[in-house]
């Protein structure tokens, strides 16, 4: 079940990877940032996704925007990469 985060919330720290092995610094992904000393905060609305090998977490978002180009056409932008 995917946790949804929303702007200014507080993530839970059970909701994070724990650092195992050689991996113990937490990599933040898009969407989140950190408030010293130890508070993770959300800046977009989105699932919170997590990757335990990688010791990372992210939001992921459907950030992505049309653009009407004259003349009627679509352009519509790549989507932001998040960690999967």
């Amino acid at each position: 079940m995917a946790t949804v985060a929303l702007p200014g919330d507080t993530i839970p720290p059970r909701a994070l990877p724990l650092g195992t092995g050689k991996k113990k610094t937490l990599t933040l992904g898009p969407g989140l940032h950190h408030i010293p000393p130890s508070t993770v905060a959300a800046t977009i609305a989105g699932a919170l996704t997590t990757d335990h090998k990688k010791n990372a977490a992210a939001v992921e978002a459907n950030t992505g925007r049309v653009c009407i180009a004259p003349g009627g056409k679509e352009k519509i932008p790549k989507k932001n990469k998040t960690i999967r």
